[in-house]
């Protein structure tokens, strides 16, 4: 249902059917931006997620700015899925990128402005173009101050996805494993708030360690109060008018006409309002299969191989093999410590001046101690340190920002930042 944290002017969109043919046709490169605000659990993702291919890259999650940047460099010019993008447009350095990708042109140019320290060890540019079309998924729209959440608006397709409790039940149909919690679900629809497809789940995971998941339904999830009082009224023979059913209510909870036609609103526009002249959904057999079980043994196992299994983003290039446009960079990004990414020990050591550090006698090397480092002690001490340890954690806003201090107060503070 439409809340204060949905962007004004969206499309509201209430079917899955009509929400296939949007990412459709961002998938099929028609939409310069596209973004989508709906609830949790109604499987936004899923309908990007199936559609990855060659052309396409997902950037999910917790993703810091500066690693968003590289990111965007190494897929350039391909279709760019930002899912679960609330936390990446909180940060002022996000939304600065997010700006940058939506502009309606051609070729964007994106930029860097500081020497960051994580530029260098990936081997990005400052600046680059890419012509990458761009898709924002999230749960709510909090986009910074107006002007700047209407810069973004004004660019693209921006689209409300909430479908109605019939709509989601049929959905998760198409998935869903066992019959008796779907079928319980689909009875009491028109008493449920905030369907979503993780009630399903989490209805089989309680069925499953033995606990009352019909309970579990019935006490959390069916709605309460003054909704449930709002339903009551519309089939309460007594109350011939609307006046009739706002008085009543009114005189029932304590709260004013304005809540009754609010919570009226909200459950029409749920197709909830008559929830007591019980909405039929059809019935349907599900044919799919429940998740394997994974044993915890062996998933803990796997685990530590892969921990203990030494990374080829961390040993380098093979020397020969070709070159990808995430290859590029300074040469000496581009050497490997490791013997077996070359053809030969021969070659292995004659990289050794590509390596930061002191060549042996044996032809490997030994790194150079660091230098130790002398914060001073003035006042501006403190923010040296903090400083440092930012760089060193790779928090590079942050220290972009105690550079910037450390500048102000007439400080001395590493640019390279």
């Amino acid at each position: 249902m439409r809340t204060s944290k949905i962007p004004k002017g969206a499309e509201v969109v209430r079917t899955y059917a009509q929400y296939e043919e949007h990412v459709g046709a961002f998938f099929a490169g028609r939409y310069h931006l596209f973004m989508v605000v709906g609830a949790p659990g109604l499987v936004k993702s899923h309908s990007f997620e199936k559609r990855l291919g060659a052309t396409s890259h997902l950037i999910r999650g917790w993703t810091a700015p500066l690693q968003a940047y590289i990111d965007t460099y190494r897929h350039r010019n391909k279709l760019l899925i930002f899912d679960d993008a609330e936390v990446l447009w909180k940060r002022p350095g996000g939304r600065v990128l997010l700006r940058s990708l939506c502009e309606l042109k051609p070729q964007k140019l994106m930029q860097w402005a500081s020497t960051a320290q994580g530029l260098v060890k990936a081997g990005v540019p400052q600046s680059f173009l890419t012509s990458s079309k761009v898709a924002v998924v999230a749960n709510r729209f909090v986009f910074g101050d107006a002007e700047e959440h209407e810069a973004v608006l004004d660019r693209g397709h921006v689209i409300h996805f909430d479908p109605s409790p019939n709509e989601v039940h049929a959905q998760v149909g198409d998935w869903f494993w066992c019959q008796e919690v779907y079928d319980y679900i689909g009875e009491r629809l028109h008493l449920l708030s905030n369907v979503s497809a993780r009630l399903y789940i989490k209805a089989w995971e309680r069925r499953q360690a033995g606990g009352d998941w019909r309970r579990l339904l019935d006490e959390a999830y069916c709605r309460e109060g003054a909704m449930r009082f709002v339903q009551l009224l519309e089939v309460d023979p007594s109350c011939k008018t609307v006046d009739d059913r706002a008085k009543k209510f009114t005189d029932y909870t304590g709260a004013c006409r304005a809540t009754y036609f609010n919570l009226k609103r909200e459950l029409k526009q749920a197709d909830q309002l008559h929830a007591f002249q019980k909405v039929e959904t059809p019935k349907r057999e599900l044919h799919s299969q429940p998740p394997a079980e994974l044993s915890l043994e062996d998933e803990v196992a796997r685990a530590k191989d892969e921990d203990q299994r030494p990374s080829r983003g961390q040993l380098g290039t093979n020397r020969n093999a070709p070159r990808s446009d995430d290859a590029d960079g300074p040469s000496w990004c581009q050497y490997s410590d490791d013997p077996t990414d070359y053809n030969t020990y021969a070659d292995y050591l004659d990289d050794w001046w590509k390596r930061p550090g002191t060549p042996r006698e044996d032809g490997l090397v030994t790194p150079e101690p660091a230098a130790p480092e002398h914060f001073g002690t003035d006042d501006i001490a403190p923010l040296r340190r903090e400083l440092s340890e930012a760089i060193k954690r790779e928090d590079y806003e942050r220290a972009a920002e105690l550079r910037d201090e450390i500048q102000r107060r007439g400080g001395q503070g590493n640019t390279d930042v």
